[in-house]
């Protein structure tokens, strides 16, 4: 069984990575850093900056 929580939203016309990052942050600092991220609907650019932990552009 698993179970699924949405842990924030941002509604925006346009979310950057900067904004995806900043809001990650926030939860890790809050929550702890996960063992693992599920990505749905991002596009690969957001994904790289997420994985390499940084907010600039991979």
């Amino acid at each position: 069984m698993s179970a699924r929580e949405c842990l924030a939203i941002d509604v925006a016309r346009r979310l950057r990575h900067a904004d995806v990052w900043e809001r990650l942050s926030d939860l890790f600092a809050g929550r702890g850093v996960p063992k693992y991220i599920r990505s749905d609907n991002g596009s690969e650019f957001t994904a790289k900056v997420v994985r390499n932990g940084s907010s600039e552009p991979a």
